[in-house]
Parts: structure tokens; sequence; C-alpha cells
């Protein structure tokens, strides 16, 4: 993951969006997916990263520390495999962290009991 995020041209980030369809300050998204090797995933499965300045505090790992950002990657498969229509890798970004969001809030009810 690391040498596909490290080759990619500096023109193949686009800007992260938020929920209104702003831009995300400092996040930038970019796919990878034709330099993962997807054999094992369904047809059509496609690999998004995006980097982002670090928040106060965060902990990041030595690539971080040398690259100056953070990095998230994750892969998403489509819900049909005749499923045409490919959806923008910011709007995939945004769907993701949005999900990540409500596990984080379902996660912290369950904690109080």
């Amino acid at each position: 993951m690391r040498e596909a995020i490290t080759s990619l041209h500096p023109s193949s980030w686009r800007a992260a969006i938020e929920e209104d369809g702003t831009r995300r300050p400092g996040a930038l998204v970019a796919e990878v997916t034709k330099l993962i090797d997807l054999r094992r995933w369904p047809e059509g499965s496609r690999v998004i990263v995006r980097k982002e300045h670090p928040h106060p505090g965060a902990q990041l790992s030595l690539f971080d520390t040398i690259q100056g950002f953070r990095h998230t990657a994750f892969i998403c498969a489509p819900r049909d495999a005749r499923e045409k229509e490919r959806r923008p890798m910011a709007v995939l970004e945004l769907r993701h962290r949005q999900h990540a969001r409500v596990e984080d809030r379902i996660r912290q009810g369950k904690g109080p009991g």
C-alpha cells in the first residue's frame, strides 16, 4: 500500500469533500486500484486512499511522519457485479467516513450499558 501511495503522481489526488459538497480542508483522495492486487476481491472492487494533515496529538506511523500526512485506505466493492455506475472517489470516501462515525456512536452508546 505504501508503494502504491508513494508512486502516485501529485495530479492523481483530488479534494475530499464534506457532506454539503464543500472541500474538506487539508484532505485529498486518490484511487490506487490499479496498483494493488485485487484478484481475491469481487470484480469491480476499488481501493481509495485519503491523506490529510493529522489532528494535534494523532499517533502517526513512521511513513506518515515522513510524508507529513495521515493516510487512510479502504476497499469498496459494488453491491452488484453488474453495477455500471462508478461513483466518484470523493463520494465513496465521504460515505466511508460517515459510516465510521455511525459505528463510533454505536460503540459509545453501548459503553455506558
